[in-house]
């Protein structure tokens, strides 16, 4: 993209899945995280990211009232979704098809909490010429290949990244690609590009991106957005460094009351003392990575 040429991008957010792993009633996209639906975490966001022009919310067919009601602040659309995530993806990149959109950020509902920083990687990137781009975050872990609970084989960490959401792409090429997709099965937007051989950017992601798959990641997510709301940290400068502090700052004022407790049960029975001790380790581990 030459210097000086000003491009508009769009964001289409997912928000259409079944939630099947989390489990419950309730979909993921519509937890509440201190008070606001995950959603909106994510929406909210990229709503106000000055280089983002406007979105897409693809949304299930009994949520689409609520999406409606959420997007409409923000000036956004909604759609429906489709059967699999990437009949919803087409779905939200049709919605754009009559906007002069250059680029598009596509992005998973489920990561509710998006590091500004991460945007304007994906978006640099983009104007830089890149076809897509992806941010990733080594693997820190063992990897191993297990079939039927058994060991098969060790697989080399060097060079194996995950990879998250939002994903950035050419918005021609990925709806041509979307489009001519017959079997509508690619759970990554980005193995669409790789598949067809055009060239796929990655940049540094962020763990504030993980994403919300366990009844655990939604606990976790509960304290990073009560964080947020509290003013602890801002959303337009999180990152896994604010997310530590804030954790820790948040486990601390656990201690310092549980203390306090404890100190008020002197007065008690000794089993009742030692009870209120021991929720210190046990509390303080859920603020620590």
């Amino acid at each position: 993209m030459s210097v000086g040429i000003m491009t508009r991008t769009f964001a289409i957010v997912l928000a259409a899945g079944q939630s099947r792993r989390l489990g419950g009633d309730i979909a993921k996209p519509w937890r509440m995280l201190a008070g606001r639906p995950v959603l909106d975490h994510a929406v909210s966001t990229l709503a106000h990211h000055p280089k983002i022009s406007g979105g897409v919310i693809v949304a299930s067919a009994s949520a689409l009232e609520d999406a409606h009601a959420l997007a409409k602040p923000y000036g956004w659309r909604v759609v429906e979704g489709g059967k699999e995530r990437a009949h919803s993806v087409k779905n939200g990149l049709s919605a754009l098809s009559a906007d002069a959109v250059d680029h598009v950020l596509i992005h998973d509902a489920a990561r509710p909490f998006i590091p500004d920083d991460v945007i304007n990687r994906l978006i640099q990137a983009l104007d830089d010429g890149a076809d897509g781009v992806i941010p990733t975050l080594p693997s820190a872990d063992s990897l191993k290949r297990i079939e039927d609970g058994q060991v098969q084989s060790r697989i080399a960490r060097d060079g194996i990244d995950r990879v998250q959401t939002p994903q950035g792409f050419r918005y021609d090429l990925i709806a041509a690609l979307h489009q001519a997709d017959q079997d509508g099965l690619a759970t990554d937007d980005s193995s669409l590009l790789e598949d067809g051989g055009y060239h796929v950017q990655a940049v540094a992601g962020d763990p504030i991106l993980d994403k919300i798959t366990s009844a655990a990641d939604l606990t976790r997510a509960e304290f990073i957005a009560l964080g947020i709301a509290k003013g602890e940290t801002a959303m337009s400068q999180a990152s896994s460094t604010a997310l530590m502090e804030t954790r820790m700052a948040t486990g601390l004022m656990f201690m310092r009351s549980t203390i306090n407790l404890a100190l008020s049960c002197l007065g008690a029975s000794r089993f009742t003392m030692i009870s209120v001790l021991t929720l210190i380790p046990m509390k303080m581990s859920r603020f620590m990575p």
